[in-house]
């Protein structure tokens, strides 16, 4: 299968500094995109949600890198795994658009996230792009009820799933 290679791929890779870097850049090379996970460690006091993100799929496929705020590490990396893929085979994902394929009986919403919130959480993604000059976009996930943090009576709150994004506005349909 040959994949859709984005611009971006002409940009030297950063070099490695250690055996985590060494791996990231081998996922980036080998598959189009690597994980991180944040969070509180167990026995740690808890200092909010913990979230995973994507390195690679703008470097790669010219799609914004993803982000998964407040779910468990392994339900997070399958979504981005699972959305990766489709990226891989052509599908693009951008800011306000709903997707009733990531998560069973709901759907999620993709929200442009905030520059100013890059270093706060991508740590690792500014590393890997030298800057912070690369598009990400925020995985919203629902309530129960399907209703997301920006809708009346959500029950999800920004202890539960801070919006990184355009705070206050519901994204366009």
């Amino acid at each position: 299968m040959v994949c859709p290679v984005s611009e971006n791929m002409r940009n030297p890779l950063p070099p490695p500094e250690d055996e985590g870097d060494r791996r990231l850049l081998h996922d980036v090379q080998t598959h189009g995109w690597h994980i991180i996970h944040v969070g509180t460690r167990e026995g740690e006091e808890s200092t909010g949600p913990g979230w995973s993100y994507s390195i690679g799929l703008f470097h790669t496929f010219g799609n914004a890198e993803l982000i998964v705020v407040g779910l468990p590490c392994s339900t997070a990396e399958s979504i981005i795994n699972d959305l990766g893929s489709r990226i891989r085979a052509g599908q693009r994902f951008g800011h306000g658009m709903r997707d009733p394929d990531v998560l069973e009986n709901h759907d999620v919403r993709f929200v442009a996230m905030r520059t100013e919130e890059y270093r706060a959480h991508l740590g690792y993604a500014i590393w890997f792009y030298r800057g912070v000059e690369f598009p990400v976009l925020q995985v919203v996930w629902p309530d129960r009820a399907g209703r997301f943090p920006w809708d009346p009576d959500c029950v999800l709150d920004d202890s539960t799933q801070p919006i990184l994004g355009l705070m206050g506005t519901d994204p366009p349909s």
